[in-house]
C-alpha cells in the first residue's frame, strides 16, 4: 500500500527538503506530491487523487487556511 501525501509550502527549500526526507525514509511506500501555493494544492487535492495526509504552510500565497478547512 502506498501512502499518498500532499505537501504545500511557498518556500522552495522547505518543500524540497521535506519531500526528500519523506521519499528517502519511505523506501517507495510513499507518493509525495508538492505544490508551491495553496491554490494549486487545493486544486490538486480536489481533482487528482485522495491524499492520506496533507501538510501545508498555514500562511502562504493562495492560503493554507482554505485547505485546512476543506
Amino acid at each position: 500500500m502506498t501512502i499518498q501525501i500532499l505537501l504545500a509550502d511557498d518556500h522552495p527549500a522547505s518543500l524540497a527538503g521535506a519531500s526528500m526526507i519523506l521519499n528517502n525514509a519511505a523506501r517507495g511506500r510513499l507518493h509525495v506530491a508538492a505544490c508551491v501555493d495553496g491554490t494549486d494544492a487545493l486544486l490538486l487535492a480536489l481533482q487528482q487523487r485522495p491524499f492520506d495526509l496533507v501538510v501545508t504552510d498555514f500562511f502562504m500565497p493562495g492560503g493554507g487556511r482554505p485547505m485546512a478547512w476543506s
